[in-house]
Parts: C-alpha cells; structure tokens; sequence
C-alpha cells in the first residue's frame, strides 16, 4: 500500500513531520495540526475543520485529538496519536487494568450476588461484549471447566 503524499505541520510551525521508517506519522494529543493533500482527507465526523483549497487546489484541514489517543488511519497514513502524560507501555498498562476491572463487573463469578443472565438475545450486536465475557467465564471458570 502506497502512502498518499500527506504533509502534516503543526499549527505556527513551519517545519512538516516526518514519519518513521514504517510510515507511521507521531503527533500528540492537544496539539493543532494542519494536514495537506492531493486527495480528499476523510476524518471521523466531528474531528476536523476542513479549510479553503490551497492554492495548488491542494485539500487542507485543521485537526486537534484533544483528549484521544491511539492510532488512525487519514490519506492512507496512519497516525499515531500519543499523550506527553505516559510513555506508550504505560499507557497499554493503564488499559490493561482498567478492561480486567471492566470486563468482570457486570459477571463477577466470586460475588455474593448475582444478576440473572439469559443468553437468548447474545444474537444482538450491541451484546457481542456479554457473549464474550459469558465465554471467558464458561471456559476459564465454570465447573467443570471447559478447558
């Protein structure tokens, strides 16, 4: 896959980024950038401003993450969206931690109590992430185990 040529520059610099030897363009959260293209830049709704064409006929938009971090794919080069917070292996841990603290709330096997579960309406998309929790405890918890 061939990178569409992207320049991205932050806003009052005038110096474009580089990427990295696999493609990858690092910007940070909370930062403006200006992002430039011979092609039609297609953001998720809400994230950039586009601008008048440049005078090449060039496609210019304005972009800040703000809070969000992660990766992201514009002008077929991704993005990779970083904080000044945490390192990226921090930040991975603090995923890590919040989805097993998540993940066993709604079915927490050791609890005293418990919320009758049926499974008939695991067909619904939107509960995908309870047939996938339900699994993990039929296989690593159930007695006898499923392993």
């Amino acid at each position: 896959m061939t990178p569409t040529p992207l320049h991205i520059c932050p806003v009052g610099r005038e110096e474009p980024l580089a990427c990295d030897e696999y493609g990858r363009y690092a910007l940070q959260c909370w930062t403006e950038y200006q992002l430039v293209s011979d092609e039609e830049l297609v953001l998720p709704r809400g994230l950039g401003q586009a601008l008048a064409r440049g005078a090449a006929g060039e496609h210019q938009v304005l972009v800040n993450f703000g809070d969000y971090v992660g990766e992201l794919v514009v002008g077929g080069c991704r993005l990779t969206v970083s904080t000044a917070k945490m390192d990226a292996d921090a930040f991975d841990a603090l995923l890590r931690e919040i989805t097993a603290r998540c993940a066993s709330l709604p079915f927490d096997y050791q609890s005293p109590t418990l919320i009758p579960y049926e499974r008939t309406a695991l067909d619904e998309h939107d509960l995908l992430y309870h047939a996938f929790v339900y699994l993990r405890w039929a296989i690593s918890a159930a007695s006898p185990s499923l392993l």
